[in-house]
């Protein structure tokens, strides 16, 4: 609870929470609690959120991978790591790495060995300057000297890029010996891995070559990086993806007394541009080819639920023809079974007639058999009337004569 002084007083209560707790705090309801409970008015209820947002963790762009910078973006968030969370960021961070995504590094720059540099000999007259940076203490460095004294051209070429900073013309054209070089050393403060980045430059005619070298040292001395063969475009590319990107260093990094064209104003980049460098600045800009390979994938799942999605569809059509079909072969058992049934009732209809016939036949031939006899009788009769008239007419004759 919040308590309140038995001395009525304006009380100011300031709740410090991070993000997630300070959305369930209802500040104006706990305002007229300690005015309910004594507090004058005016006093009030604050939140302070913590700074925990991810790219405010100052931790995470220390981890190398990307579960570690899960589980710190989890304990400054006073959140627990979703399940399966590790596992989808091995997966994600193996699948960038096998397309070439780098972590990026954590670059000190050790030394500089500059010789033939225009810049340094117009003034100093030295062919060549070894500036050892490991030599002093930590802190912040001031370059200090007369105008032309080389300090501009020791800041111009304190990086590994293949160019001028701020100047026109090719890196050439700001040598002039014949074995010209720039020979800088930087170390990756987050493995340990120290770094050469060499160019040589043939300065004394204008068609000579500038050669790019890098080479890498994890404990056993330099050796050539792979690849990296005296061209320019991979020598680029490793050092890009050691170093981040030349746009980053010139609006971070690297400041001039004015914006020029070569390293323009942070202020004048667009918001894509600036949503670009803030994440590449923040240490997450790799997590932009996961961010790839996860829309890649959610691309591929897009599709396929369309495809069982249509294959659904297609089957509940199917599932209709074949309730219909279903139907059509209910009705035709049906008819089926009314035809059968029709049948044994025409059969047992067919069997009775038959039999009645049997019978007439019977009928008629005891009739025939009755008429027959009564033929017979008739003929018997015939006979007998016949005898009888004879019997008659002799007897009217033996009488007459009697009479006679």
């Amino acid at each position: 609870g919040l308590g309140i002084p038995k001395v009525p007083a304006v009380i100011w209560y300031e709740i410090t929470c991070n993000r997630e707790e300070a959305a369930a705090i209802d500040v104006d309801e706990l305002t007229a609690k300690i005015i309910a409970d004594g507090a004058l008015p005016g006093s009030r209820v604050t939140v302070n959120v913590l700074p925990t947002e991810t790219v405010r963790a100052a931790e995470i762009t220390e981890q190398r991978t990307l579960a570690d910078k899960v589980r710190v973006w989890a304990e400054a968030s006073a959140l627990e790591v979703p399940v399966g969370a590790n596992a989808k960021a091995a997966e994600l961070e193996a699948e960038g790495a096998s397309d070439g995504a780098g972590r990026g590094a954590h670059i000190r720059i050790d030394r500089l060995v500059l010789r033939g540099a225009i810049g340094i000999w117009k003034k100093s007259r030295k062919d060549e300057v070894d500036l050892d940076l490991l030599s002093y203490g930590p802190g912040v460095l001031a370059l200090v000297g007369s105008n032309g004294a080389g300090k501009t051209t020791i800041i111009e070429n304190l990086h590994p890029w293949p160019a001028m900073l701020t100047r026109d013309g090719t890196l050439r054209d700001h040598f002039r010996l014949r074995d010209s070089c720039r020979d800088l050393y930087f170390t990756d403060e987050q493995t340990g891995v120290r770094y050469r980045a060499l160019i040589t430059i043939r300065a004394d005619i204008a068609s000579g070559a500038t050669e790019y070298y890098l080479y890498r040292d994890t404990g056993s001395g330099f050796e050539p990086m792979p690849g990296i063969n005296g061209r320019k475009e991979p020598y680029e590319a490793a050092v890009t993806e050691l170093f981040g990107s030349l746009e980053l260093y010139l609006r971070t990094a690297f400041v001039t007394q004015r914006p020029t064209k070569y390293a323009p104003d942070l202020a004048t980049a667009t918001a894509g541009e600036r949503k670009a460098l803030f994440g590449e600045l923040a240490g997450i800009d790799y997590l932009d080819r996961y961010r790839v390979e996860a829309k890649a994938r959610a691309d591929s799942l897009s599709s396929d639920l369309v495809r069982v999605e249509a294959t659904i569809a297609a089957a509940s059509d199917v599932d209709d023809v074949l309730a219909a079909a279903a139907a059509e072969i209910t009705l035709g058992r049906e008819a089926e079974a009314s035809a059968d049934l029709l049948s044994r009732d025409a059969a047992a209809r067919r069997d009775r007639v038959s039999a009645e016939v049997d019978s007439l036949r019977a009928s008629v031939g005891q009739l025939e058999r009755k008429a027959d006899r009564a033929e017979a009788m008739r003929a018997e009769i015939a006979a007998l009337l016949r005898e009888v008239d004879a019997a008659a007419l002799t007897i009217e004759t033996a009488t007459k004569a009697a009479e006679g």
